[in-house]
């Protein structure tokens, strides 16, 4: 949709007169409504852009999280238990790696890790490259 220079109604793009005012454009004004519309089309898209690219930085720290939380335990239980032959520190070690990544899971749902950035619809494990409720590419 477009504005009319004229009279400022909305009306729509393939218009070349104003169904309301009666004003035709002239090649200026359908040049400057082109740009315009070429413009916003930009603005969306660099928008959109940057909704993939944040969404993207979240599930990348996300991840980053997991690995840490489940491998720094279990590193640690490893070498504390060579170091003294108990195997008590693997089992203590990894059932702390085990209740981060449960805290994990619950802050990347709460903070919207697996969410689309365009209809906030949950994002489930196998989602692929589009989002299965509105179909924008993610």
């Amino acid at each position: 949709m477009i504005n009319c220079p004229k009279c400022n109604e909305l009306i729509g793009e393939e218009h070349v007169m104003c169904p309301i005012c009666r004003y035709e454009f002239s090649i200026q004004d359908i040049i400057n409504i082109k740009k315009e519309l070429s413009d916003r089309e930009n603005k969306r898209f660099y928008y959109r852009k940057e909704l993939r690219e944040e969404a993207a930085k979240k599930r990348s720290r996300y991840f980053s999280a997991m690995m840490l939380s489940l491998f720094v335990p279990a590193l640690v239980g490893l070498v504390l238990t060579l170091l003294t032959g108990s195997i008590i520190f693997v089992e203590i070690l990894a059932s702390l790696g085990l209740v981060c990544e449960i805290i994990n899971v619950i802050v990347a749902q709460i903070k919207g890790v697996f969410r689309c950035p365009f209809c906030d619809g949950t994002l489930y494990r196998y989602y692929g490259s589009y989002c299965p409720h509105c179909g924008e590419k993610i």
